[in-house]
């Protein structure tokens, strides 16, 4: 288990809105180093094809992807990211909650 969440990354190293060039550097440094003790501690690590997540963070995303104004534990229960959906999903102010940032990508309208 890796403590890689958005918040903690945020409170660690974002002091700015939005962040500079270097807090973002910095948080994905962070990433990167855990996600390196991960595979040289974890056998196998490498080859794996799917990353489960929990909580804050990834149901965020999940939501985000599927467009909700607000939490709906059924749907976002057992969704599946794909890689390239991650890599879509902007980068969220600490202003903004997840709804707004889902609703805003699919135009206003509610998933």
């Amino acid at each position: 288990s890796c403590d890689l969440g958005c918040v903690r990354r945020s409170e660690q190293w974002i002091h700015h809105e939005p962040p500079l060039p270097e807090e973002l550097v910095a948080c994905l440094s962070i990433t990167e180093s855990h996600l390196d003790d991960v595979v040289r501690e974890v056998s196998g690590v490498s080859e794996a094809r799917t990353l489960v997540g929990l909580a804050g963070t990834v149901s965020c995303a999940a939501a985000v992807e599927l467009g909700l104004a607000t939490y709906d534990r059924d749907r976002i229960h057992h969704f599946r990211l794909s890689k390239e959906a991650a890599g879509r999903i902007p980068y969220v102010g600490h202003r903004e909650s997840c709804g707004e940032i889902g609703q805003s990508r699919h135009g206003g309208r509610p998933g």
